[in-house]
């Protein structure tokens, strides 16, 4: 009987090791060891980390993401080893090894920047070989999804909140109150942008009609340069009102020496990336930009919002063919965010569904539990002939006022040439002699905390009103995550993609 035991458990083992031998292992080569280290030296010395560049437990040459984590729930429901999940793990996998390299690049010190480099690269075409192998082997295919996913960071948006909100408990009623009365009364129709004094800033335009004889298969540089805006800057009744200047943002010493932000208003310049949303199964491109100002001045005596650095996000998400469906705005920090969609969107919302069920558009769901999507007024209609949008904002306040294709720029008292940088640029500012990002590794701008902050506290938001980098922003209140892939399913009813245009 023992002897059968044993007999029967050295099987068991034999089996498991040729199932383990047929699972594609992480990097565990010299390579693999350097990019270990050079990526926890950073994530505890280095002034370009922060909580953004989540690496895979082990592997920081895999980045993750919101995306990533929605693609491999999704690769969890094909049959494994089949073509599809093949293709779509080669998706997930690229999309990780992207954000891995970022990562890598600014963690590494200037001087061994090329050596990690080149080791990230030996390191993910052995990845990219050993998922390759899984072709056909369903067990080695399952299991790899396997170690994908208990490798992934635990995701962190909500960190920390029940603490927050119990530690500062007798206050808790009284601020989630104010929110819910806020959310109730807050206004979210149309703004007035009929702006006595504009300044103008102006993208480069040189290069849309060689992209849109190809623009359903632009790359992600043509669609940032494509859709870049203009943008209708308000200005107060003096016109050199400062500021209402766009800028770039850099790093100056406070009083400790320590590097804050400040947005050099001399230097109008927009930031842009790509994402993807997930709709009816597709995944569809969004091109994403942030502009800067250095303040949002006190527009009343304690102003709880007012502090330094603001930032405004602008999101438009394209359709199959990269012809533009519905714009997003909000602040860095998440507030007041709206929904701009083009003239056809709403059509086809109107003739799939009648009547609206949440607000004047038809678009808008009613979204149980939650705040309901704010659609203050349509985008007009695209014309490829001049794809930028026109992106009016509000003196002082900063707030976007409006998202309009097909109309013309207003009369301008001034007009500015705008450059457009990569994102990642704001998380390699000059300091020191070497780079620092414009965020701490919280993902907060350095020195850009609000007064609102405070008050918000004990909601267990964290740091309210304070400008952040992307990948982490939540809006309305925290009840939805920005960056989710879903979420314009989640807050829209969408007709079919092939109604639209």
């Amino acid at each position: 009987m023992k002897s059968t035991f044993l007999l029967l458990l050295s099987v068991m083992l034999l089996a498991s090791g040729c199932a383990a031998s047929r699972t594609p292992e992480f990097a565990a080569d010299s390579a693999g060891e350097r990019l270990r280290s050079v990526a926890e030296t950073a994530r505890h010395h280095s002034m370009t980390w922060n909580i953004s560049h989540r690496g895979v437990k082990g592997s920081p040459w895999l980045g993750v993401d919101d995306e990533v984590r929605l693609r491999t729930a999704l690769l969890g429901d094909l049959d494994a080893g089949s073509p599809e999940f093949m293709a779509d793990g080669r998706e997930l996998l690229e999309r990780m090894l992207e954000l891995g390299t970022e990562s890598l690049r600014l963690a590494a010190a200037p001087e061994e920047q090329n050596a990690v480099l080149a080791d990230a690269a030996a390191v993910q075409q052995r990845e990219r070989e050993a998922f390759e192998a899984l072709a056909g082997e369903e067990a080695a295919a399952k299991q790899w999804l396997v170690h994908i996913k208990r490798a992934l960071p635990p995701a962190e948006p909500h960190a920390g909140r029940t603490w927050r909100a119990l530690s500062a408990a007798p206050a808790w009623p009284f601020v989630r109150g104010w929110i819910a009365w806020h959310a109730a009364h807050e206004w979210r129709g149309p703004n007035w942008h009929d702006f006595a004094y504009v300044r103008l800033y102006e993208p480069d335009a040189s290069r849309d009609a060689a992209i849109v004889a190809h623009l359903g298969e632009a790359t992600d540089d043509e669609l940032l340069r494509f859709y870049a805006p203009v943008i209708a800057q308000e200005l107060a009744e003096t016109p050199d009102y400062r500021d209402d200047l766009i800028g770039a943002p850099e790093l100056v010493p406070d009083r400790h020496g320590d590097p804050v932000g400040r947005v050099d208003g001399t230097r109008p310049t927009i930031y842009g990336h790509i994402s993807h949303a997930f709709v009816q199964g597709r995944w569809l491109n969004q091109v994403n930009y942030s502009f800067w100002y250095n303040d949002h001045p006190a527009g009343k005596k304690d102003d709880p919002e007012a502090g330094m650095v603001e930032g405004q996000l602008l999101r438009i998400t394209l359709d199959e063919n990269n012809r533009p469906l519905v714009a997003e705005t909000t602040y860095a920090c998440g507030c007041y965010h709206r929904l701009y969609p083009v003239e056809a969107f709403e059509a086809a919302a109107e003739r799939a569904f009648g009547e609206p069920v949440s607000g004047p558009y038809a678009l808008a769901d009613d979204v149980p539990h939650r705040i309901d999507p704010a659609i203050p007024e349509l985008a007009g209609t695209f014309d490829s002939r001049w794809p930028h949008p026109l992106v009016y904002v509000r003196s002082g306040f900063h707030m976007i006022a409006a998202v309009k294709w097909g109309e013309a720029a207003p009369e301008a008292w001034e007009t500015f040439a705008l450059e457009l940088q990569p994102s990642v640029s704001l998380e390699q500012l000059p300091w020191g002699g070497g780079t620092a990002s414009l965020f701490a590794r919280d993902g907060l701008v350095r020195g850009g905390d609000r007064p609102e902050a405070r008050m918000l506290y004990p909601s267990g938001l964290y740091h309210a009103g304070t400008p952040r980098v992307r990948g982490i922003h939540e809006i309305h209140f925290d009840e939805y995550d920005y960056d989710d892939p879903a979420l314009l399913e989640t807050m829209l009813r969408i007709p079919e993609l092939k109604e639209i245009h």
